[in-house]
């Protein structure tokens, strides 16, 4: 069964890009240097921004592409692999949090800590942090993972939509709900991060119709190597260097963010569609690029607690911000590096193993 009301331009598969693990590289960096409290990273909130439209766009795009090929959905091997993507890291350092709650802290910060391990193992930190479920809820080491239950609800409710909307009414209808949803979330910039991201985030929904639009063959015109290179040097050098945020830009547009937004999107199409001989991919899908890339869940799930943890540290033993700045960045990747190595890479294989086997066997 081939997707309704699609144009007739035929869109090759995805597969897998190096050069977006090396955007990741990039986004994650940036959250890093913003929570570093650092001179660098005044404006790494956007790496959140980066991820979000990477999210939308990728996801949306394997789920046509399913649905183009088999007719349907699979809905629960989805969900199946999402979980062991997500949460399995997640819970290891929810565990490791805990016993440092357990054993270090005092009683005020034990509480706060149980609260926020509760919010973040339920996927409900957004909710918790957006409206003040709790009274007097402020996040110590980790407020970040608002991010990633907006992310889950999506993952939850996403896929059902997109196979109802264009199994029942066809492609237009799903570019036609996007649209009205991402104008909403426009208009209502107010509400932006931690209001409306309750509900989504803008750059999810943006990069949701931007994937539609690509497969259905709306987006002819390829994203040029210059302008890829211009596009990435903006969104690094705004989101890692020092420089002023886009107040100015807000006196007269009323969500600036949007801008972050597409010239992620520009990014993520020039990388999908350019040659792999280009400079910039060959950049992006360079070994280290890659690698951080791939380490990028793992580095965004321990960076702000082991942050937490060193700058508890740096005032009893009085070290430096240089030298507090280099030490935690190379705990978190420690960290990260096992829970990459050691357990997330060998639970994904397994859990493509399992779905390989069980899809031979309904043949």
């Amino acid at each position: 069964m081939s997707l309704k009301n699609t144009s007739t331009v035929q869109i090759p598969k995805l597969g897998y890009v190096p050069a977006l693990d090396g955007l990741r590289a990039i986004a994650v960096t940036m959250v890093m240097f913003l929570h570093a409290h650092f001179f660098l990273g005044h404006n790494g909130a956007i790496g959140v921004d980066i991820f979000f439209t990477l999210s939308g766009f990728l996801i949306t795009t394997l789920l046509l592409e399913e649905f183009h090929k088999k007719g349907t959905i699979d809905i629960l091997s989805f969900y199946f692999r999402r979980t062991l993507r997500l949460f399995p890291a997640l819970y290891l350092m929810l565990i490791v949090v805990l016993i440092y709650a357990l054993t270090t802290t005092n009683s005020e910060d034990k509480t706060s800590l149980f609260k926020e391990i509760t919010a973040s193992a339920l996927y409900i930190n957004n909710v918790v942090y957006g409206i003040g479920w709790w009274k007097g809820y402020d996040p110590i080491a980790l407020g970040h993972t608002w991010s990633l239950a907006v992310e889950e609800q999506f993952y939850l409710v996403w896929p059902c939509i997109l196979f109802l909307l264009v199994n029942y009414f066809g492609v237009k209808w799903l570019k036609f709900v996007l649209i009205i949803l991402f104008l909403f979330l426009f208009i209502n910039a107010q509400f932006h991060f931690y209001q409306i991201d309750i509900i989504v985030s803008e750059g999810l929904v943006l990069g949701c119709l931007v994937a539609v639009l690509r497969f259905s063959g709306n987006l002819p015109i390829k994203i040029p190597p210059f302008i890829l290179i211009i596009s990435l040097l903006l969104l690094t050098v705004y989101g890692i260097f020092p420089i002023p945020k886009l107040e100015i830009i807000s006196t007269y547009f009323s969500n600036p963010n949007v801008i972050i937004e597409v010239l992620s999107l520009i990014a993520i199409l020039g990388i999908v569609d350019a040659s792999p001989d280009k400079l910039p991919i060959k950049i992006l899908g360079s070994n280290l690029f890659v690698y951080i890339g791939k380490l990028s869940y793992a580095l965004y799930l321990w960076h702000k607690p082991v942050f937490v943890g060193f700058q508890k540290l740096s005032l009893v033993y009085h070290w430096t911000p240089s030298i507090t700045f280099v030490l935690k960045f190379i705990a978190t990747f420690l960290f990260a590096i096992i829970s990459w190595e050691l357990m997330e890479k060998n639970i994904v294989q397994w859990g493509r193993n399992f779905l390989k086997k069980r899809q031979a066997a309904k043949v």
